[in-house]
């Protein structure tokens, strides 16, 4: 085999093998999409918004190795883990998932605020 044809065929094969790492990859340096915040209600929407990026919800995931090994071997589970917004009449629950804090932003007699950790309790 010629110089030229190796460096022809390895070097397609290893952009090949780069662009799959890569697309597996991509949880570890694409930022999580904004949610849709049509359901919230138009007073809280900005209140949601501040926090959403104040609690730096959006961020990429942490690179492990042991996260990496887990996207190559499933590459269609590498999607980015979307910001859930749950809305009901007294309260917005915003959260990503089981790896990621979320918050929740509840309505008081004054207006709309964020709940602090310790005064959360589930019944």
């Amino acid at each position: 085999m010629k110089k030229s044809r190796m460096l022809l065929l390895f070097g397609g094969l290893f952009l090949m093998l780069l662009g799959y790492v890569a697309w597996c990859g991509r949880a570890f340096y694409l930022r999580a999409p904004m949610p849709d915040l049509s359901r919230v209600p138009a007073e809280v929407r900005a209140l949601t918004l501040a926090e959403i990026e104040a609690a730096d919800l959006r961020r990429p995931e942490m690179l492990t190795a042991r996260r990496i090994m887990e996207l190559l071997m499933h590459p269609y589970k590498s999607e980015v883990e979307p910001i859930d917004v749950r809305v009901s009449e007294e309260l917005v629950w915003v959260d990503r998932g089981y790896t990621w804090p979320g918050f929740f932003l509840c309505r008081y007699a004054e207006g709309w605020r964020r709940v602090p950790e310790n005064e959360i309790t589930f019944q």
